[in-house]
């Protein structure tokens, strides 16, 4: 919500491109690990890290930056540890007019773990990261700013209060179809085999 507020209020200026890496090794400290590795079993998982971890990094962008209107990439096994792809680019452009490339790789050696995400503007930047300990580094003309957001104590609790909400009849729902569909579509469309 920061992150948006940021990019309304003109603190960057006109956004015009985002650089999105994630990249991590085979035995992730921010995935975490069960019994049967679920999460790389593309029969279990839908295919693995990278459709577990990006639908949260690409909602958001698509929240923050509009509908995709040209989209295209790729998704391949590289390193061949599980059966699923470990290695997905992809590209996108918004109506907003924001263009996006991404590069996920989920088999890097350690020294080369980076969850980093590059916002920037006509006047300036934004690099946040998406897991963990929220970080938010704004840079512009007015030097650099870090903006530290801090974790719930249940990283999910906000969201399930929001969902529950919407069963309630409390609000709207947190996540619509029409939201999710678009997201996966991005996915579908980043992770085509080559």
């Amino acid at each position: 919500m920061k992150v948006g507020e940021l990019i309304r209020s003109g603190a960057i200026g006109e956004p015009l491109m985002v650089q999105l890496d994630m990249l991590q090794p085979a035995k992730s400290k921010i995935i975490t690990e069960t019994h049967d590795n679920w999460r790389v079993n593309p029969a279990l998982s839908g295919g693995g890290l990278f459709h577990d971890l990006s639908p949260h990094q690409l909602d958001l962008i698509i929240y923050w930056f509009g509908s995709v209107v040209l989209a295209n990439g790729f998704g391949y096994n590289q390193r061949q540890f599980n059966a699923a792809d470990d290695c997905v680019h992809g590209w996108a452009k918004f109506d907003s007019g924001v263009v996006l490339q991404g590069r996920w790789h989920y088999a890097v050696a350690p020294a080369q773990t980076r969850d980093l995400c590059e916002i920037i503007g006509t006047t300036g930047k934004l690099t946040i990261n998406f897991f963990g300990q929220q970080v938010i580094r704004l840079t512009n003309s007015n030097g650099e700013q870090e903006i530290i957001i801090p974790n719930p104590q249940h990283i999910q609790q906000p969201m399930i209060e929001q969902v529950n909400s919407y069963f309630r009849g409390e609000r709207d729902n947190p996540c619509s179809v029409t939201e999710a569909k678009a997201v996966m579509e991005l996915i579908d469309c980043f992770s085509r085999p080559i």
